[in-house]
């Protein structure tokens, strides 16, 4: 009489981003589904987002992901990846906050003008570089005869339901070590450019924009030259 084998189905799932993501990974003992799980946990947190998936583990007699998912139904709307670093990648990315976040944050969340948003996310994004030396959200921006442009935001319409769906500034802060940081150079950002014409400013002479402008339009604005350029764009 043969042995039957028993698997232990472990299920990381995420749902962060836009996308269900799930991990998929097949144990045959206790142990081999803990040291899975830890090895999980450990590259979560070595890659910044600790804290961002719920577990399952489900008991099956075959080895196949077919097999769980028609033990229960639930699991049908998630996309399933087998591959740990894969995985950690798509929930890191998820989890990043982009120039589209932080863009419809300020549009619909502090009513900041579609006109100035442009304007508005490049000084909080050089700001937060120059005093905290890290970035804080992706974005590539550009030099275009109004000033500095990010491409990714430039259809940027309260009007549209599609752009409010999609986006979660709030939830993909939490946790991070720019929940108090960001929010903070936002606000004080808001005040500086509603007090001032900051368009006069960013195109000024030794700036950023200045210095990818004289390059062409289209020309990317580099972190560095943020870096080195960007108090000659501020008010003393």
């Amino acid at each position: 009489m043969s042995d039957m084998t028993s698997y232990t189905h472990l299920i990381a799932l995420n749902g962060t981003g836009r996308e269900q993501l799930a991990l998929h990974l097949v144990a045959t003992t206790d142990a081999q589904a803990a040291e899975y799980r830890d090895d999980v946990l450990l590259r979560l947190q070595n890659a910044g987002v600790p804290d961002v998936v719920s577990w399952q583990f489900v008991p099956a007699d075959e080895d196949t992901l077919t097999s769980v998912v028609q033990l229960d139904p639930y699991f049908e709307q998630f996309t399933f990846i087998d591959d740990i670093d894969e995985f950690v990648n798509l929930v890191s990315d998820a989890r990043s906050l982009t120039a589209l976040d932080v863009a419809h944050h300020l549009v619909a969340d502090l009513d900041v003008d579609d006109e100035q948003v442009q304007h508005v996310l490049y000084y909080i994004y050089a700001t937060f570089l120059v005093e905290y030396s890290f970035v804080p959200f992706s974005a590539n921006f550009i030099a275009n005869e109004h000033g500095p442009f990010e491409a990714s935001v430039a259809k940027i319409n309260r009007a549209y339901d599609e752009y409010r769906d999609g986006f979660d500034f709030d939830t993909k802060l939490l946790g991070s070590k720019m929940e108090q940081t960001l929010p903070a150079v936002i606000e004080r950002v808001l005040t500086w450019t509603r007090e001032n014409k900051v368009g006069q400013f960013s195109r000024s002479r030794d700036t950023p924009w200045s210095v990818a402008y004289a390059h062409g339009a289209g020309t990317p604005i580099t972190d560095d030259s943020i870096l080195r350029l960007h108090r000659n764009e501020q008010i003393a």
